[in-house]
């Protein structure tokens, strides 16, 4: 959990998310805990203070890499946001799962329920930190950065095991900007599009606090260190993910991320799906101002679609 979460979200968060399983709390400091300490003892059953690593996107990796073997019982592993409602339980059936939300405002921190009834969605098609079409309605889903996904206990040990092989962990950067979409992509590109799962139990699933630029939770959030490390998230997901014959279409982003060329070039020889997999499905929902660099990545990569 990041620094500064208000109590009022973590609180809407542990006691609903702690109606439908077993609830861990990564935080990077004692002092952090304390903060929240009678919140997150009501509901969690075990709080984990980061030693190794620390920001925001270890969390998610230490979740990965270790719940699939301190819970051998459990089917799905699922990372949320501090900042996220349960609505109603719901199952996932596929490797990994993406979930329908609605967004509520910081103002509404304190009564988040207020903006029901709303109009459910996946989030945006955010592959390649361009695209801006909204996912409204599907059955399989190839990527997500959304606050709450789930993944089926084998996949992620095989992800876990995947990135250890080339000696990294899951998220192989430190802070926020690309770590839900890191997880589940890598999921997908494991196990294929009919392997992924968009759950819908007849409306949205969850609410999630909508990030403000303005706010003051999320002003005193983006130092200049953060920023910067957020840059090296983006680069880092793209140079593992993203196609090298469309780098420059993106300003040859991913050149700046510091995980060797030959790692890299190994780990995707490793997946058995990818970008040109994720183009075949958007295209059925392509939109508006996506268009365009749409048309040229399926020119520079010579797809047929």
């Amino acid at each position: 959990m990041g620094p500064g979460e208000t109590r009022w979200a973590l609180y809407y968060t542990l006691s609903t998310l702690s109606t439908a399983g077993r609830v861990y709390v990564h935080f990077d400091s004692w002092e952090e805990y304390q903060r929240h300490k009678e919140t997150v003892d009501q509901y969690a059953e075990t709080v984990v203070l980061a030693r190794r690593r620390t920001g925001l996107a270890q969390g998610r990796s230490w979740a990965i890499e270790e719940i699939p073997d301190l819970e051998p019982n459990a089917e799905y592993i699922c990372t949320a946001d501090s900042h996220v409602v349960l609505l109603k339980n719901f199952s996932c059936r596929g490797a990994a799962c993406d979930i329908k939300r609605c967004d509520y405002p910081p103002e509404r921190d304190e009564k988040p329920y207020s903006v029901l009834p709303c109009t459910g969605h996946y989030g945006q098609a955010y592959w390649n930190f361009r695209y801006q079409t909204f996912i409204y309605n599907c059955r399989h889903k190839p990527f997500s950065y959304n606050p709450l996904i789930c993944i089926r206990r084998d996949a992620a040990k095989a992800v876990r095991n995947l990135y250890a092989k080339y000696g990294l962990p899951v998220i192989p950067w430190e802070e926020y900007g690309s770590d839900q979409q890191q997880i589940y992509v890598s999921v997908f590109r494991l196990y294929g599009l009919e392997e992924t799962e968009c759950v819908e139990e007849r409306g949205p699933v969850y609410l999630h606090r909508a990030n403000k630029t303005d706010y003051p939770f999320w002003k005193n959030r983006w130092t200049p260190e953060r920023l910067a490390k957020y840059a090296v998230a983006r680069s880092c997901f793209l140079k593992l993910h993203y196609p090298r014959e469309l780098w420059s279409l993106i300003g040859n982003e991913p050149a700046s991320c510091p995980i060797p060329d030959d790692v890299a070039k190994r780990l995707n020889d490793e997946f058995r799906y990818g970008y040109a997999d994720f183009l075949r499905w958007f295209k059925q929902y392509v939109s508006g101002q996506d268009v365009e660099i749409f048309r040229k990545e399926v020119s520079l990569l010579g797809l047929k679609l």
